[in-house]
């Protein structure tokens, strides 16, 4: 079943609370109407599924923090809090758990949270559990998935691709960054729709048009920035480097759909322009390659997939029949 399968199929037969402020699949983390202000309220788990990089461990402590957080930070809160749940290999020494632990505290200090306790174990793979919950500046709403009203345009945080091209590739995977100063401007110019990159930028466009099926977003492919190294390796492998895009392997970097008014004071705080969206016909998902435009058919499911070999071959597929080298059917 598909992750928005399972999530619906649970939530038919467990009670919401009347303090949650949130619609199913509305916003990256649960909003609760607590006295006194807002919590946002966020978990995610992480194992060798992620191919988060465990030889570094330091690395790995890092991203476990920055992916947790992320959530929060997509919906505009100012994080406070980790719990974690935390299952260690046995090949994991002292020395490794020390380094791993230190790399969690740079996290935690960039984004300005602490680790409030959690639990141990052991087993044959490691796994993370991340719990983080955070609180809003007074009068400030919390951003959801939701696309404002009218026409405006679509922005990211940062470079793209260097998850995917990890992934693919099975080299180290990227330290991904805490957009903690991007969340806060673009949370005090609301209105504005918030989503992170997790399952990669393609599949967070997918989710701003399944919440809102009227909407058209149009990205234009030369405005995408690339991380680096994303090019030479779409050369090397003879693949075009949008498939870099369309995986499932996530930067956790921060997507938005916003009014035209907030453009220029999102462009100086970090944020860089990807393309436009409007409530016009035909509704869809479509890539600008010059003067074409060309529909986004849908992703393939990496969790339908018969093997991670086969999930890569089916996006490189699907990469060279929408995007195939100019001149070439």
């Amino acid at each position: 079943m598909k992750e928005t399968e399972i999530i619906t199929a649970l939530a038919e037969g467990l009670t919401r609370s009347k303090l949650q402020r949130n619609a199913l699949f509305a916003s990256d983390a649960e909003i609760l109407a607590l006295e006194g202000g807002r919590l946002a309220v966020t978990v995610d788990d992480y194992s060798a599924e992620d191919r988060f990089s465990v030889g570094d461990p330091a690395l790995l402590g890092w991203n476990l923090i920055a992916a947790t957080v992320s959530d929060l930070l997509a919906v505009g809160a100012v994080p406070r809090f980790v719990l974690n749940s935390f299952v260690a290999t046995r090949a994991m020494d002292a020395r490794y758990l020390r380094d791993l632990a230190a790399g969690m505290q740079e996290a935690l200090t960039a984004c300005g949270a602490c680790m409030a306790g959690g639990d141990v174990g052991t087993g044959a793979e490691w796994r993370f559990t991340g719990v983080a919950l955070g609180d809003f500046p007074a009068g400030q709403a919390p951003l959801s998935r939701i696309a404002p009203a009218g026409a405006g345009a679509v922005m990211v945080t940062g470079e793209l691709g260097d998850a995917n091209l990890a992934a693919g590739t099975q080299g180290p995977a990227p330290r991904f960054e805490v957009r903690r100063a991007e969340s806060a401007v673009l949370a005090a110019l609301a209105p504005g729709a918030c989503i992170d990159t997790s399952d990669g930028l393609i599949r967070a466009l997918e989710i701003f048009r399944e919440l809102t099926p009227e909407l058209r977003i149009d990205i234009d492919l030369a405005a995408i920035p690339y991380a680096a190294g994303v090019d030479r390796a779409a050369t090397a492998l003879d693949v075009p480097r949008e498939v870099f895009l369309l995986g499932s392997a996530g930067d956790y970097e921060l997507a938005a759909l916003v009014p035209e008014r907030s453009v220029g004071d999102l462009a100086g705080a970090g944020w860089r322009r990807i393309g436009a969206f409007d409530g016009g016909a035909p509704a869809g998902l479509f890539f600008r390659r010059g003067g074409e435009r060309i529909a986004h058919p849908g992703l393939p499911d990496p969790r339908e997939a018969e093997s991670f070999d086969a999930y890569c071959a089916a996006l490189v597929a699907l990469a060279r029949r929408l995007f195939p080298p100019p001149g070439r059917a």
